[in-house]
């Protein structure tokens, strides 16, 4: 399906010069110039050519010196009123192609902010930035230099061969049937150019986005030590675009070079048979000379035909590239029917929903509850039981493939998207600040709102002083992702613009899950200021910040399987009371710098279940606190297994190295987790890197010290050990 008003994909030249026709059709008037200026452009040329002729014989051979003068002015005048005139044309060819690059870009722009959710989840946005950038500047070439030079030399060929024909049919003729055996080698070679020059764009996409990948993943690249490892990738990926390119060049060039030694060699054969015709009679001097010249003209113009086959590849290549994305449909659209939506008065309904990102398995698998206006909810579960997808489906990224969504009653799908999101406010894990000031972030939230509101909407948000004491206030620019700003001042900044539009439901998609634990304990004290008299909808795998909710549900790959109170599913002994087991126990200071863990949380841990509450107590004392800094590596693969690891605040991800290169993805593990086990036991090297992808607060147990608590009971060691043995044995 494509985009409407986009011609079908330039797959042929002609193809590729009716799209560009298409683009070009509000520039009916500069066009028009253009080919003013290219058609007394050729004139010239082939008046030039001519010239020879009326000089030698009608002036040169008679002495007739005032028919010279006469010829001589009227080609100076020729040549001051082309001269001008090609200046124009050159202010004319940077006009249509900047102007139409202008138009290929907001189009395109204005495209993908249509598109939905799914597109961008399978779209690299290194290739998109490549598309905006090299194939729009590639396309805008083609039309600034590329074509007027094409139309310059078909016609300059037409001209210049019907004007042979003018001086000597016979020789005309003969030469005409000799100047297709010139394109025989572009003939060749054009498609297998076309296929290289798609290889070169999707090798230069893929570098582009690897640069982008570099320089948004710097600080995990210099924290894990992989700066080596991101340069050899890179040139990979380098080289492999300068064999594209050298295959795309050469066979390019190919083209044009096989065009030229056709056309010398038939110019020798040309020239021999004007030698003979003038030895017939059949020609004067002038004549040779003036075919020569008109022979020469055409000659050049069939070589300028195939010298712009190699860009106009590259010009058709890249408009296929920009047409790919120009006819993707969103997947999400207003039905025709759609009205605006009304603030959700009486309540939110999920009923029997299905829904899957890739169609192999259901991330939602028939999820059905109602969440009152008013009501503060919360959904947890554990990593990929689809709690981001109940947010996804609910802001409509995503529409459900079975069952529906209501608000107060009618149907999400029925309901205009913008309407539905003027209602919402989200506040998300990473919350994207934009290249701009304080002020004009907030106010995205509401863009025609006043200074006075952007200001109280960051008070309630408990912002304003601290923006105030910045040297140039809420003009102060958050640098790109809002990298000048603290990760607490970012979403203080994220919950201003939610406030801002006033919304009837906010949404809270893991807000707090990468702060430390004491901006996460204000930050959750703010909002629940601010959440006064709204439908709070929460989204969090930490199960501290929610035991005050209304209600609370329980999703499990992807299914819905309890619902309640803390209290009712804590003591319920199902999935949440296992999750909550498992976070439960720890005190951490008010400055989060310190945390201490209860003996009956150590009991949870398989390794310790087994011992008493004395020997709890005093293992529970030799827990150390420490923290890690996003992006950094917790333990290397291959370190001495020294410490076992307790995760209190945070999300790890556990990585293998492979004999090939690179590395594999075997676990994320958050909040309550532990690993180290095996390390901790046996003092083996680790068998796999941990790093941290958010602030992690950690306890850990040294080795020497557990052993050293293990030696005062050793039939407790004994049992320990050989527990730990049977449970290697299990796998």
């Amino acid at each position: 399906m494509t985009d409407e008003g986009v011609a079908p994909r330039p797959g042929s030249v002609f193809g590729f010069l009716s799209r560009i026709g298409t683009l070009l059709a509000p520039y009916t008037s500069t066009c028009a110039g253009v080919l003013v200026g290219v058609l007394l452009d050729i004139a010239f040329g082939a008046v030039s050519a001519m010239s020879f002729s009326w000089v030698i014989d009608k002036a040169i051979v008679p002495k007739d010196s005032a028919m010279l003068f006469t010829i001589l002015g009227g080609m100076g005048v020729a040549v001051v009123v082309v001269s001008a005139m090609a200046v124009v044309q050159d202010w004319l060819y940077a006009k249509l192609g900047a102007n139409l690059a202008s138009d290929l870009r907001a189009k395109l722009y204005e495209h993908l902010q249509s598109l939905s959710s799914s597109f961008y989840a399978k779209t690299s946005q290194g290739d998109l930035v490549f598309r905006f950038s090299g194939d729009i500047g590639a396309v805008e070439a083609t039309v600034a230099f590329v074509l007027p030079a094409l139309l310059r030399a078909v016609l300059s060929f037409v001209l210049c061969l019907v004007l042979l024909f003018f001086l000597e049919w016979r020789l005309a003729t003969f030469s005409a049937m000799l100047l297709p055996l010139c394109l025989l080698g572009a003939r060749i070679l054009t498609t297998r150019a076309s296929v290289a020059n798609d290889e070169r764009k999707s090798e230069e996409a893929s570098a582009t986005t690897a640069v982008q990948e570099a320089l948004a993943g710097y600080a995990v690249i210099k924290a894990f030590g992989l700066e080596r490892r991101f340069f050899q990738k890179f040139v990979e990926k380098s080289s492999r675009v300068v064999r594209a390119t050298m295959r795309a060049g050469f066979l390019g060039s190919l083209i044009t070079r096989s065009s030229a030694i056709a056309i010398n060699t038939l110019e020798i054969v040309v020239l021999a048979m004007s030698a003979y015709f003038a030895f017939r009679s059949w020609l004067t001097v002038g004549e040779i000379i003036s075919f020569h010249a008109l022979y020469l003209q055409t000659s050049l113009a069939l070589l300028g035909v195939t010298q712009t086959v190699p860009p106009l590849l590259n010009g058709m290549a890249s408009m296929r590239r920009i047409d790919e994305v120009l006819s993707e449909r969103p997947r999400v659209v207003d039905s025709p029917g759609a009205v605006p939506g009304r603030r959700v008065a009486k309540a939110i309904a999920f009923e029997d929903v299905r829904f899957s990102y890739t169609g192999e398995k259901r991330d939602i698998d028939g999820v059905s509850f109602v969440i009152d206006a008013g009501q503060s909810v919360a959904f947890v579960g554990p990593s990929g039981s689809g709690k981001s997808t109940v947010v996804n489906l609910l802001m409509r990224f995503f529409d459900v493939e079975d069952g529906k969504i209501t608000f107060d009653g009618v149907d999400v799908r029925g309901i205009e998207q913008s309407s539905l999101r003027s209602q919402i406010g989200i506040v998300m894990q990473e919350s994207i600040l934009f290249d701009t000031t304080i002020r004009e972030n907030i106010r995205m939230g509401r863009p025609d709102a006043t200074d006075a509101e952007v200001e109280e909407a960051s008070r309630a948000a408990e912002i304003h002083d601290l923006v105030l004491a910045m040297p140039q206030g809420y003009d102060t620019r958050v640098g790109e992702r809002g990298g000048r700003l603290s990760g607490g001042q970012k979403q203080r900044v994220a919950i201003a613009r939610a406030i801002l539009r006033n919304p009837t439901i906010l949404v809270l998609d893991e807000a707090t899950s990468a702060l430390d634990a004491g901006t996460e304990a204000a930050i959750n004290a703010t909002l629940e200021r601010v959440s006064a008299g709204r439908t709070v909808v929460s989204i969090t795998h930490r199960l501290g910040s929610v035991v005050t909710a209304d209600r609370i549900f329980v999703l499990d790959r992807g299914k819905l399987v309890e619902s309640g109170t803390h209290e009712e599913l804590a003591s319920a002994g199902g999935v949440y009371a296992r999750l909550w087991s498992s976070q439960s126990g720890f005190v951490i200071s008010e400055d989060g710098t310190d945390v201490k863990v209860t003996p009956e949380r150590l009991r949870a841990i398989p390794l310790l279940r087994g011992f008493d509450g004395d020997v709890l107590a005093k293992l529970a004392a030799r827990f150390a606190t420490e923290r890690f800094a996003a992006g950094s590596v917790v333990v290397h693969e291959g370190d001495p297994g020294d410490k076992f690891f307790v995760i209190v605040r945070g999300q790890v991800v556990v990585t293998k190295a492979l004999e090939a290169g690179g590395e594999k993805e075997l676990a994320v593990m958050r909040d309550g987790d532990s690993f180290g086990e095996i390390a901790l036991l046996k003092g083996s090297p680790r068998t796999a890197t941990v790093s941290a992808r958010s602030e992690c607060l950690f306890l850990t147990l040294q080795r020497d010290a557990f052993f050293a608590l293990l030696d005062d009971d050793p039939s407790l060691r004994e049992k320990v050990l050989a527990d730990a043995e049977a449970r290697l044995k299990r796998g």
